[in-house]
């Protein structure tokens, strides 16, 4: 028996619907029932209450994982922003900034898309260094013992160090 081919994408959008509708129904009550498992060296970030419902448990200094919990609500522990932050200090670069800033030993470290890796002292503001690449540097970089690593649309990882 030959099928036409609307016949046979009605079919297959009909099962790939009760595929998606199979695995969404039985989610809830998979996530209600999962509990965080420590390992034996690990500090435990969070706790279950008896509902089954994680919670975060304040990590030293700040937000214990992303988004705050292991459920990951976006609720963080402790009081929360009690004023109006204030600008401290901005910095210009020649292009759009698409990475997350590296901090580290008081100096931010960030690509740009006009080429450049920038170095900036974290309290004022100030240029430190910058580094050109071959391209645009939209990743976000890493400091490890005193290197700046950090990838570019060249198709190289740089490793940068002061001096």
């Amino acid at each position: 028996m030959r099928f036409a081919p609307r016949c046979l994408l009605a079919v297959a959008a009909l099962m790939a619907g009760c595929l998606l509708l199979a695995a969404c129904g039985g989610e809830e009550e998979a996530t209600a029932t999962r509990s965080p498992v420590p390992s034996a060296t690990a500090t435990p970030t969070a706790t279950v209450r008896p509902t089954g419902t994680p919670t975060a448990t304040p990590a030293a200094g700040g937000v214990p994982m992303f988004r705050g919990d292991p459920a990951h609500t976006g609720v963080n522990p402790g009081p929360g922003v009690e004023r109006s932050p204030k600008l401290l200090w901005r910095f210009e670069t020649r292009n759009s900034v698409a990475s997350s800033p590296a901090v580290a030993d008081g100096v931010v470290y960030v690509g740009s898309y006009d080429r450049r890796v920038y170095a900036v002292g974290a309290a004022t503001g100030e240029e430190r260094w910058r580094f050109e690449t071959g391209s645009l540097v939209f990743s976000s970089p890493t400091v490890a013992d005193g290197v700046v690593y950090i990838g570019s649309d060249d198709g190289y990882v740089y490793a940068i160090t002061e001096g």
